[in-house]
């Protein structure tokens, strides 16, 4: 695993936008609603993340971020 993996969560940014172009026809007051909200914001920050790990991958920081997952080093 190397920090280019958060790019795949680039998928949620449009998800993202269409919940909060919605976000008003959506009750807030109900489980549903607090449900949306929760996952809105969970999936912002974890974008975050990703957009920090990425921007370092970018930046050379291309190192293995879990040690020992190489599928050569375990085959032998």
């Amino acid at each position: 695993f190397t920090r280019i993996i958060g790019l795949g969560h680039i998928v949620w940014v449009p998800m993202l936008i269409w919940l909060w172009v919605r976000l008003a026809e959506i009750p807030a007051d109900d489980v549903f609603g607090i449900w949306v909200r929760a996952l809105m914001a969970l999936n912002t920050i974890s974008l975050l993340f990703d957009a920090v790990d990425v921007g370092r991958y970018l930046a050379g920081n291309r190192a293995e971020m879990v040690k020992g997952l190489n599928g050569a080093a375990q085959l032998g």
